[in-house]
């Protein structure tokens, strides 16, 4: 049984966290307008991720969480990783257009 996880701002922070510290749980995640939080992203190992599957997406005009201190942190980590990395920013504040919503399904439609 395949898990998948999803989450959008606060449920992208848990589901880095996930991710990150039990990988071998879930086969990968949506990470939706989540913060870089250093105690969660410094303390694991970047191997663990390897093969996993992940969608990040942010904003770029974000007035909640900045697209510097979400996105763009978040994809420089992953970059470094051999996670199946799927990044997409789009000109959004802090929320979820239908274009994200359509990315998001088919990529999963791609990797499930």
């Amino acid at each position: 049984r395949k898990v998948w996880l999803c989450g959008f701002s606060q449920g992208a922070i848990i589901s880095h966290a996930i991710l990150l510290r039990y990988p071998q749980l879930i086969e990968g995640a949506a990470c939706l307008s989540g913060r870089f939080v250093d105690s969660i992203f410094t303390k694991s190992k970047r191997s663990r991720v390897k093969s996993k599957h992940l969608f990040i997406s942010h904003g770029t005009v974000d007035q909640v969480i900045s697209y510097k201190d979400g996105g763009a942190r978040i994809k420089k980590y992953y970059q470094e990783t051999d996670a199946k990395v799927c990044f997409h920013k789009y000109h959004m504040g802090h929320e979820i257009i239908p274009e994200c919503q359509v990315d998001l399904k088919e990529w999963f439609n791609k990797v499930n």
